[in-house]
């Protein structure tokens, strides 16, 4: 199936023939074609303190579920045994509720049309004793996305703003 006109436009400028599209591309897309900024989340400031997602405790997965507002870009790597790593982005919705889920607190969703919307419920922002250890549920809600992986980690999020 050939793309209609604005999904061919976002087709033509921000996917090469080859490979991944680079985070920049998609970045300068967004704040010059759609009027939405992308600020890193890897920027001290962005979040509103002196740190950045990746320092914050439990990791990144565990810090970016402990937000319950705006909207983030996110970028995952998916591990699998005996494949490359597979960069992947995410929509993460901090705000999105839910009538029929009114416990739920935000969504996952993927680009790929089978995938379901992960809702974010107040467990999955817990940490877990895990063999003795305290171990954040958010790990478990990525990697279910992936069933088959053997990783699946945050390496960047992007909280996304209207210009």
């Amino acid at each position: 199936m050939t793309p209609s006109y604005p999904q061919k436009q976002v087709y033509t400028h921000t996917l090469p023939a080859e490979g991944d599209t680079e985070v920049g591309v998609i970045i300068d897309y967004a704040r010059d074609k759609l009027r939405i900024a992308m600020r890193d989340t890897q920027v001290p400031g962005t979040l509103g303190g002196s740190d950045n997602l990746s320092q914050r405790p439990g990791g990144p997965e565990h810090a970016l579920l402990q937000i319950e507002a705006g909207v983030f870009f996110v970028r995952v790597v998916v591990s699998q045994e005996g494949k490359e790593d597979d960069v992947h982005f995410l929509l993460y919705n901090a705000s999105y509720t839910c009538a029929e889920h009114p416990a739920a607190r935000g969504a996952i969703v993927d680009n790929e049309k089978d995938t379901p919307v992960k809702l974010i419920e107040p467990k999955d922002r817990a940490m877990n004793a895990v063999d003795g250890r305290l171990v954040p549920a958010a790990r478990s809600v990525f990697a279910s996305i992936w069933p088959s992986a053997t990783r699946v980690r945050v390496a960047g999020a992007w909280l996304m703003e209207r210009l």
